[in-house]
């Protein structure tokens, strides 16, 4: 038993000591790599995957000092066994790290598909790993060579002749950040340029804002005519962003009993949209609740979210919150917005319009706050709140 103790324990030493080895191997190459000398960390990356087939760290710098040197079979070789070596689906977006697994992953994907690019073969596949870089994210991931992908992806768009869907990626990133070097020569091209000149003038740049007088359905048909133009332009399917009509309208006499019930007047852009366009969704969200349903907002509380208003507002609180009128959903599935409502004490006698409001779970007690301003817009805050939605659906599209 002592000898076989003994074997373990001189097992185990060994290890540790190989293990502080190959630790001390790899950062000699990595000073390697950071000082340029890739013929040196090239070496040192073969060597330390001859004792330890799976390092990581090691087919990282094969790959790169391979690309460096002009080698790229080796390099592709090096992407595929990291590709092969991280199962994608145990990474956990949030857990800090499983980032650097993510990092080797897009490096991988990448510069496969940039290597596909200088050669020109295989550009379809290039393009499907160049997305699915693209696709490996997560909220807490800093890497630095997220422009870079972008750049792969354009280049590669552009020399599979879709130079709309290229520079459309491209405005894409560069609204985000003008300054991205890699797009420079993209940016200042005349094929771009007109692209963009074009988008502005009839393509669909011209629909991603609304005017100040813009209705609830004009912007909805706006939202219709850019999903439209952008599919088509960008090539893209977007099944998700689709606006959705119900057949039904809400009838005159449904709105009056809801009035009834909650002795309040809806407004008049409302009513109108309403009776005359009925119900609509977008991103399986944002549909409006049916007249049956339209509720105070105090009610709401107490009933699905068992707040006890009693013990946590005063009175004048409780007012407050039973003069906000849930009429429309947001989107259950983000959860940053579960309901809008009409805020009654901002009514205008004179129009009958009233400001809308967005109703976040987290943020509701802000609610309870007595407003000071009436509402004095010529255009009416249902109106005014779904060209402003549209705006902003948009705007998630482009960026």
């Amino acid at each position: 038993m002592k000898k076989l103790f003994l074997l373990w324990f001189i097992c185990v030493i060994n290890n540790c000591n190989a293990q502080k080895n190959i630790e001390k191997r790899v950062e000699e190459m990595r000073q390697q790599y950071i000082g340029r000398e890739y013929e040196k960390a090239y070496q040192s990356a073969g060597k330390i995957l001859q004792d330890d087939t799976k390092n990581l760290s090691a087919l990282h710098c094969l790959m790169n000092t391979a690309y460096e040197l002009k080698k790229p079979k080796e390099a592709i070789e090096a992407s595929n066994r990291i590709i092969s070596s991280i199962d994608q689906s145990t990474l956990f977006p949030y857990l800090e790290e499983h980032s650097y697994y993510r990092q080797l992953l897009r490096e991988a994907y990448n510069l496969r598909a940039w290597i596909s690019y200088e050669t020109g073969k295989d550009l379809s596949k290039a393009l499907e790993d160049v997305n699915a870089a693209l696709s490996i994210t997560s909220p807490i991931d800093k890497d630095p060579h997220l422009n870079a992908y972008v750049d792969t992806k354009v280049r590669i768009l552009l020399k599979l002749n879709r130079p709309k869907e290229a520079y459309a990626t491209a405005e894409k990133a560069l609204r985000k950040d003008p300054d991205i070097q890699d797009l420079q020569d993209i940016k200042t091209s005349e094929a771009y340029q007109a692209y963009i000149t074009e988008v502005h003038k009839s393509g669909w740049g011209k629909y991603t804002k609304g005017t100040t007088t813009e209705t609830a359905i004009e912007a909805l048909i706006r939202y219709e005519n850019f999903i439209k133009i952008y599919e088509k332009e960008t090539e893209q399917k977007m099944p998700y962003q689709q606006l959705k009509w119900y057949k039904k309208k809400f009838s005159a006499k449904d709105i009056q009993e809801a009035e009834k019930r909650l002795g309040i007047s809806l407004p008049p852009d409302y009513i109108k949209f309403v009776t005359t366009y009925g119900n609509f969704s977008i991103q399986e969200g944002y549909n409006l609740l049916e007249p049956k349903e339209i509720t105070r907002l105090s009610d709401a509380l107490r009933k699905e979210w068992e707040i006890n208003l009693e013990k946590k507002c005063t009175p004048k609180q409780r007012e407050n919150l039973d003069n906000l009128i849930c009429f429309g959903y947001g989107t259950e599935d983000q959860q940053d917005v579960w309901y809008y409502v009409f805020s009654y004490k901002t009514r205008n006698q004179q129009t009958g319009y009233m400001d809308v409001l967005p109703y976040n779970q987290d943020d509701w007690w802000d609610l309870t706050k007595t407003p000071t301003l009436i509402y004095t817009d010529k255009r009416g805050g249902f109106d005014n709140y779904i060209s402003q939605l549209i705006d902003s659906l948009i705007q998630d599209i482009i960026e």
